[in-house]
């Protein structure tokens, strides 16, 4: 199974496997670089570093003409809103419902998740990490300050289409 890290995690990871010899041969860690792009069966990948203390990466797949962006853990920055650009789908972390200073190297607020969508000009938001005790409908309302296509909150078993 091929696992896709930053630099520096497949030394972390390994350590999943808990010392059983049968994790061993069965995980080929490829390392994640703002440069790499990685084609599995119809899906094109590719990755952008984020705004984040942690080195993290954004990731954007394309396949039959179709584009989703994850936006992975990151503060507001224009990379990742410029790795967006024209997506049909941004999945984008909005863990806060008001952006506090203290987080905002680490994640974005729901309302700057809309910024992030309608600067890039994307076809729908999908407000994900958010975190458990907030209601997702002020965060969608939030996010709905800032962009006016299609919102949704994530949740389990959520399935959307791409258009």
């Amino acid at each position: 199974m091929d696992v896709y890290t930053p630099a520096g995690a497949p030394a972390l990871l390994s350590n999943f496997g808990g010392g059983d010899p049968t994790f061993e041969g069965h995980v080929n860690f490829k390392e994640i670089s703002a440069t790499l792009i990685e084609t599995i069966g119809d899906f094109e990948l590719r990755f952008c570093r984020t705004v984040h203390p942690v080195e993290t990466y954004a990731i954007r797949i394309l396949a039959s003409a179709q584009t989703v962006v994850y936006t992975a853990d990151t503060g507001p920055g224009r990379s990742v809103t410029d790795f967006a650009w024209g997506a049909n789908l941004l999945i984008a972390e909005a863990s806060n419902q008001q952006g506090s200073k203290e987080t905002a190297s680490l994640h974005m607020s729901a309302r700057e998740a809309g910024q992030m969508a309608a600067q890039a000009q994307v076809s729908q938001l999908a407000l994900t990490h958010i975190l458990p005790g907030l209601d997702p409908k002020v965060s969608i309302e939030q996010a709905a300050q800032e962009y006016r296509g299609e919102i949704h909150a994530t949740s389990d078993n959520l399935r959307l289409m791409v258009y």
